[in-house]
């Protein structure tokens, strides 16, 4: 009697107030271990060494099926679900504000909960190689819902198609699933993992103010690259002003190219490359011949980096082009310094003689001062100059000083020979002494 006393003192507590794991394994522990569920039979095995391997193999079973803590032993066969937020209340806080979270609410059969991602029993670290969200099954994992045919992307109206295939083909999903890169982004670094939100909310990080900030979380200094190249600042304080990043690398294909959205050079010559094409303001043509910009120093810039003013959101992007192409938007330096000299005040004057940048460098055929056609090679340079230095042309017209037949002086001058009869282009020509601009 003693005997059994002491078993029921002892025995009893531990199944009615502190189930252990070996307790919940008596029953699910068993393989063929399963209750009816409806017409069908549903399987409650569990895998204790998937547990142990789990990153939650420190906690009791009790710590997520709370509400086992008092219950009977065996307990009740339905359950409350598991709530995850109970130790992960960020997470969960982020969720429940997502569009995952609010369809669930709302009892959107094909809403994704915590397990979906996650796994039950087998949640493992991120940066375990076997983990549901481990960077390189990410793709997959979103996949499941996101792919095209997936009853997700049939029934529920998302803007954007061939999600997964058009990743595959980016430089993203390129350097993750072809190079093993798994710090290369993946659909969680653009859109979060909890906190995910339609780009029309102003919270979300796809939003058009955040997607400068989304970016630069990899890409670092592209923002104050972006700055100098088309006034990049703009992106925060004036929306549709200037392109964002996905006005020009498309969201899901993302390239080291233009894509066709509106902004690729493809898009601008469809009009462009037609020699008929002229200004409806003063005639002018605006022809573009291809071959100049495929063989000029800027060759791998596209359109719209220096005509910024484009915008995709328009049917003609350029119709929202005002002003002239800024050079110093990349020439920041050069720029400056030609502002301060009499050129670059003479320009802000708006004195109709002022040279430009396109005077002397070209407009779309810009080469290298290396390159023996350009403008600036050294042996060209006189001649360059001599356009409005030359006796009676209109810098030497309106210039007052002592100094005459400039041009011809330096032709005939010991530098002057050097380089047009000898062809030595270490020769002093007129920017060694007066510097280009």
């Amino acid at each position: 009697m003693k005997r059994f006393l002491y078993l029921i003192i002892i025995i009893c507590p531990l199944f009615l107030f502190s189930q252990s794991n070996e307790d919940c394994l008596t029953c699910h522990g068993e393989k063929d271990f399963s209750i009816q569920h409806g017409v069908k039979k549903r399987n409650l095995y569990v895998n204790e060494d998937i547990i142990k391997a789990s990153i939650h193999k420190d906690l009791d079973c009790i710590n997520c099926h709370t509400s086992l803590e008092k219950s009977d032993f065996p307990h009740e066969s339905k359950l409350p679900p598991v709530r995850c937020g109970l130790c992960h209340e960020k997470e969960e806080k982020e969720y429940n504000e997502s569009l995952h979270g609010r369809a669930l609410k709302r009892g959107d059969l094909l809403a994704p909960n915590c397990k979906d991602c996650h796994g039950a029993h087998n949640v493992l670290s991120p940066k375990d190689p076997n983990s549901n969200v481990t960077p390189i099954k990410i793709p997959f994992l979103c996949g499941k819902c996101h792919r095209e045919g997936a009853p997700v992307q049939i029934q529920r109206e998302i803007p954007q198609d061939r999600i997964i295939e058009n990743y595959t083909e980016s430089i993203h999903g390129e350097g993750l699933l072809k190079k093993g890169l798994i710090v290369s982004a993946t659909c969680t670094s653009c859109h979060t993992a909890h906190h995910i939100l339609p780009h029309t909310d102003p919270q979300s990080t796809i939003a058009r103010v955040n997607i400068a900030k989304t970016c630069s979380k990899c890409h670092a200094e592209i923002e104050f690259v972006h700055q100098k190249i088309i006034k990049g600042e703009l992106w925060e304080k004036e929306v549709h002003v200037l392109p964002a990043c996905v006005d020009c690398h498309q969201p899901h294909r993302v390239r080291k190219v233009y894509y066709e959205l509106g902004l690729s050079d493809k898009d601008c010559l469809k009009c462009h490359g037609k020699k008929e094409i002229k200004s409806s303001s003063d005639g002018r043509s605006l022809f573009v011949e291809v071959g100049e910009i495929t063989s000029s120093a800027h060759t791998r810039i596209a359109c719209a980096q220096c005509h910024s003013e484009a915008s995709p959101l328009h049917k003609r992007p350029c119709e929202s082009i005002k002003n002239k192409v800024k050079c110093e938007n990349c020439h920041e330096g050069i720029g400056q310094e030609f502002i301060r000299s009499r050129h670059g005040q003479l320009l802000l004057a708006k004195d109709p003689n002022a040279p430009e940048c396109k005077d002397c460098h070209g407009r779309h055929h810009v080469l290298k001062r290396t390159a023996p056609s350009s403008p600036t090679f050294p042996i060209n340079i006189p001649s360059l100059c001599a356009k409005c230095h030359r006796e009676g042309e209109k810098a030497a017209v309106r210039y007052k000083g002592p100094e005459k037949d400039v041009v011809k002086h330096y032709v005939e001058s010991i530098h002057g020979k050097g380089l047009l009869k000898s062809g030595l282009t270490v020769t002093a020509t007129c920017t060694d002494c007066h510097t280009p601009h």
